[in-house]
């Protein structure tokens, strides 16, 4: 029980005191890339190198390696989620969607 309220905790104190990571961030997708562009930051990351993606209730994991992930709200997707995971789906990148 203590590893988990500690994780929260580290992950609560790097947030508020990481001004990257506060933010706007807009994410492009494309099927070669994932575009994300930052206030103070862009980034071009290639989709050969994305180790999996993962579907929640209410997120989408785009995980770079099995312990970083990009974390993005599913309603920020709005109508384009179909587009998405057929991108994904196109680059046979390891992904569990929901049905």
């Amino acid at each position: 029980m203590i590893l988990p309220i500690s994780i929260y905790w580290s992950a609560k104190r790097s947030f508020s005191t990481n001004k990257r990571l506060q933010e706007k961030i807009i994410y492009e997708f494309t099927n070669e890339n994932i575009i994300i562009k930052g206030e103070t930051f862009n980034s071009e990351l290639n989709w050969s190198k994305t180790y999996r993606i993962m579907e929640l209730n209410n997120w989408i994991l785009i995980y770079q390696s099995r312990l970083t992930a990009n974390v993005i709200p599913k309603k920020s997707f709005d109508s384009q989620l179909a587009t998405f995971k057929e991108i994904i789906r196109s680059n046979n990148i390891k992904a569990k969607f929901k049905n």
